[in-house]
């Protein structure tokens, strides 16, 4: 019983509210402008607050940093946009054969089987690029474990011009040259054969070739 009188009571208290609420709507005057009856603004206080969405109150947009693998953790590039089919038989000078493509977000690998017209045993082309917050430490683990497999008098130079940090030697394994290159935070890693890709055979080529594919991770 004393909880209905509770209830009842709360629902009266309401109503009055309401009533009232109701009574100084009607009784407010309809003849004067609005403006004549709204209190001045204290000073020091802003006379309009924009609404939150509206054009006013929003920032400028801002480009991302470029080359830091920065917001890139879930954007997925494919091999055919870092070097297009067009771009790649050119380099090769032969029309690949297959590819194997492993695209996830953040990471692309791409190796293309070829057979070069004076051969006839086919040959590989790998390249595999990283673009995300995790790519620089991938790309440093990967190249001290395909290092440890090699031998311990095998010579590693860096290339002046390529990316910010580089390596590259050949390996003693596959005969292939290998390059790692960093620039920021976006990673590149290099698999491929001088005497057939010859424009990669110099080291103006192959810096041509992993700035190209650095505009293309942007």
């Amino acid at each position: 019983m004393f909880k209905k009188i509770q209830i009842l009571m709360v629902f009266v208290i309401l109503m009055m509210g309401w009533v009232v609420s109701a009574c100084a709507g009607a009784s407010s005057p309809t003849d004067n402008p609005a403006s004549e009856n709204r209190p001045a603004p204290l000073a020091g206080q802003p006379t309009a607050v924009s609404q939150p969405g509206s054009s006013s109150d929003q920032p400028a947009p801002t480009s991302l940093p470029q080359n830091t693998g920065q917001m890139n953790g879930e954007r997925m590039i494919p091999c055919a946009q870092l070097i297009p089919p067009d771009e790649l038989k050119n380099l090769l000078s032969v029309e690949p054969e297959r590819l194997a493509e492993n695209s996830f977000a953040g990471t692309t690998s791409c190796e293309w089987k070829y057979t070069p017209a004076d051969a006839v045993q086919p040959r590989l082309f790998y390249l595999q690029a990283g673009f995300d917050d995790q790519a620089v430490s991938l790309w440093e683990s990967t190249r001290k474990a395909e290092l440890n497999n090699e031998p311990s008098d095998l010579v590693v130079i860096s290339v002046d011009g390529l990316g910010d940090e580089n390596y590259t030697w050949k390996s003693a394994i596959t005969g292939l040259r290998v390059a790692y290159v960093r620039v920021g935070g976006q990673t590149l890693i290099w698999r491929f054969d001088p005497a057939d890709v010859l424009y990669m055979a110099n080291e103006s080529g192959l810096i041509d070739m992993s700035q190209r594919i650095f505009e293309r991770m942007k």
